[in-house]
């Protein structure tokens, strides 16, 4: 081979080095919230009518996706109408029953990621301020911990 093939040959070796490094490979992680709306262990002065958990990632349209929202005693305060949203398949919303009381909520949800992986994850709210400091002590054990069902 000749000098001026070899180095063809190396420019093209090196170019095909960086590009491999510097294009991101795809990874299969689980999807995670990125924000939500209320936002976890935020106290609001009234209640919303919508909740909002977007996600990382797309999530799967299925049976097995739910968002309830509860009070304290675990009755259900949405309009059980929870759905992704259309134009964006990352978000999962759900209406809110009208005139709720101030207190404790929490946002329990479940969704398949792009991925196929079940999680889950609980996001406790507050409407108006703390009347109870036992309601305190509920918020630190409804914190938001994401579970991945094997």
């Amino acid at each position: 081979m000749s000098m001026k093939v070899m180095r063809r040959l190396g420019t093209w070796l090196l170019l095909a080095c960086v590009l491999i490094i510097l294009i991101p490979k795809s990874a299969s992680a689980h999807a995670y919230v990125v924000k939500s709306n209320p936002t976890e262990n935020e106290t609001l002065k009234k209640a919303p009518s919508v909740v909002k958990i977007e996600f990382d990632e797309d999530i799967q349209v299925s049976s097995f996706n739910t968002l309830y929202v509860r009070d304290t005693s675990g009755k259900r305060v949405d309009l059980k109408d929870a759905h992704i949203d259309k134009k964006n398949k990352k978000l999962l919303e759900a209406g809110l029953k009208e005139n709720l009381k101030n207190g404790l909520y929490s946002i329990q949800w479940k969704v398949i990621s792009a991925d196929g992986h079940p999680i889950q994850g609980v996001i406790p709210f507050r409407i108006g301020l703390a009347e109870a400091e036992t309601d305190d002590i509920q918020v630190e054990e409804m914190g938001y911990v994401p579970q991945i069902d094997m």
